[in-house]
């Protein structure tokens, strides 16, 4: 366990909606993407202003990541962006920093974990904690939207979509053994096939909200694990508190709670790499209007990245 020293931004500007086909001719195609940079004003520019990027009280190395044109065109925009992010994620890593993913949606999140995989091979025991109001562990076979915004944290740990996974150098895929999710109150019906007889631990909302109990499930994760990657999609809480983002999801978690629970994570000492989606609202259509919901949205959004950043006083690199 190392002091935290200096720490890696990565911003992800790009808005991302990318579909796969919902028959059984074009369920492993790519049938409808889109990849675009929204223009100002951007939540991002609020949480600069606030300096909260600073909070850990080290060295920041912001850096905003962009797709050309040529490449947002492109069906396989995705995989290019998996790409970049896995590259920035790995480099920051072996730079000896820790590293903070902060925009975009879930769909980088295995990029993410591509980046960790990469930086510290295949040996070491890392550990995932998905912060969640939904599983994100569909497949194209169960996926009723086709969606792939709900299928990331099913490709981190294996269960489908190998190309997606390989493109980012995520192999061997994550152990579900060392995977903890949280609270997934929205399950797709089908989604729940994809986990029976699986090792990975499911946290509901009563759990998650007694942070006594969250503090031993979380504790005895990181330790049975080298390293640990938090990943948080900021409709976990409760749609009371982020009314702009664009799958909001009633009966969760408050935002103190999170911000606990948050905390109770990163004083583990094990964290390496965070990310946070769904905190960038503009790019989902919905902040263009400075507007009370909008306003609120972005104070949740500024209270999650203090409270990882904060809090992030040492990580493990194996």
């Amino acid at each position: 366990m190392s002091k935290l020293s200096g720490l890696r931004v990565i911003e992800l500007l790009n808005a991302s909606g990318v579909y796969l086909g919902t028959t059984p001719e074009t369920r492993d195609k790519v049938v409808r993407s889109s990849l675009g940079v929204v223009p100002r004003p951007r939540e991002l520019d609020d949480y600069h202003l606030c300096g909260v990027y600073h909070k850990a009280g080290v060295e920041v190395e912001l850096e905003e990541l962009l797709l050309d044109e040529s490449i947002t065109a492109k069906d396989t925009a995705y995989l290019e962006l998996t790409r970049l992010v896995s590259d920035r994620v790995c480099q920051g890593l072996r730079d000896g920093k820790a590293v903070f993913v902060t925009g975009g949606t879930c769909v980088q999140a295995p990029g993410v974990a591509g980046g960790i995989r990469r930086a510290f091979g295949s040996t070491a025991k890392t550990g995932i904690i998905w912060l969640d109001a939904h599983g994100d562990l569909n497949i194209p076979a169960t996926s009723p939207s086709g969606m792939l915004g709900g299928m990331p944290f099913a490709t981190i740990l294996g269960y489908g979509l190998s190309e997606w996974r390989q493109s980012c150098g995520l192999d061997p895929a994550f152990e579900d053994r060392y995977a903890l999710l949280s609270d997934a109150r929205s399950f797709d019906a089908t989604e729940m096939d994809n986990i029976r007889d699986r090792e990975l631990t499911i946290v509901g909302t009563s759990a998650f909200n007694d942070t006594d109990s969250w503090r031993l499930i979380a504790g005895r994760l990181a330790e049975q694990v080298d390293t640990l990657y938090l990943h948080i999609d900021a409709d976990i809480v409760d749609s009371l508190y982020l009314p702009s983002v664009n799958t909001p999801e009633p009966d969760g978690p408050d935002i103190w709670t999170l911000m606990e629970n948050i905390r109770i994570v990163m004083e583990t000492g094990k964290v390496s790499v965070a990310s946070l989606a769904s905190v960038y609202f503009d790019a989902q259509g919905r902040g263009k209007e400075r507007n009370a919901e909008n306003q609120t949205a972005i104070l949740s959004g500024i209270r999650m990245i203090a409270s990882i950043i904060s809090n992030w006083q040492s990580w493990v690199k194996p």
